[in-house]
Order: C-alpha cells, then structure tokens, then sequence
C-alpha cells in the first residue's frame, strides 16, 4: 500500500501539461504495410505518449526526403558521402570502424548505439547489419 500512496501523492502534488504535436516521419521501407509497422512501432517507444493517430501513409520521392528532411546522417554528425543510400554510410560505417576484425560484443552495442545518437533508425540499422550484429 505503501508505493500505490506514494504514486497517488506524486501524481496529486505534481503538475502536468498536454502537448499536442504533428509529426511527419519520412521511413524508409518496402511496402506501405512495412511503413505503417515501423511508424505505429517508432510512436509507441516515445516515453510519454498517451495517444496518437497514424492519419496517413503513402509513398513519396527520394528528392522530397532530401528537399525537406533533416534525417540523414550527413546533416547529423556522420559524414555523407554524395549519392551514397542511409544503408551504404551505415556499412561503410562499419567497415571504417571495424575493418576485417571481428569486434566485441560491447564494441557492436556501443557502434549501434552511436548510429542511432546520430540519427539512423533502429530498424534500418538491423536490416543493414544483422549478421554481423548478431555474430553469424
């Protein structure tokens, strides 16, 4: 009963403010079925989320990501080679990083991790590196 009154009084004696927000993700994907997953998947791991609606989902160019998107890593952190897909910075990533060596299992974490501080999307990273992520 203890921690049950303690959360009663956090939340009594705390304050809290709605805040309603439009998102736009640009995901890259197969099939609209893919994209529609990995959005539902993206905003459901967002701490603090009451509700959200996915209204939309269609296809759109490459060039409109590219015109209107802060998503790619060149604009983040990583360098951007010209021309070069989300999926070949994160291999050459790799291959810059790790060469022929097979690395740690800390090492592969703390790699990931620092893809996805610079922008990259979980998902894509695992579809890009999952053998070589995953030891096979």
């Amino acid at each position: 009963m203890k921690k049950f009154t303690k959360i009663i009084e956090q939340i009594e004696s705390g304050k809290f403010f709605k805040v309603e927000i439009d998102v736009e993700l640009v995901i890259p994907a197969d099939n609209l079925g893919e994209a529609s997953y990995i959005a539902d998947s993206t905003m459901a791991s967002i701490k603090n989320v009451s509700e959200y609606v996915i209204s939309s989902v269609e296809e759109t160019s490459k060039e409109y990501v590219l015109e209107n998107m802060e998503l790619y890593p060149g604009k983040q952190g990583l360098p951007m080679e010209d021309n070069k897909t989300p999926e070949e910075v994160i291999e050459l990533s790799w291959e810059t990083e790790f060469g022929d060596r097979t690395p740690t299992s800390t090492e592969k974490l703390e790699f990931y991790h620092n893809l996805r501080k610079t922008g990259f999307d979980g998902l894509l990273i695992h579809k890009v590196l999952k053998n070589k992520l995953l030891g096979e």
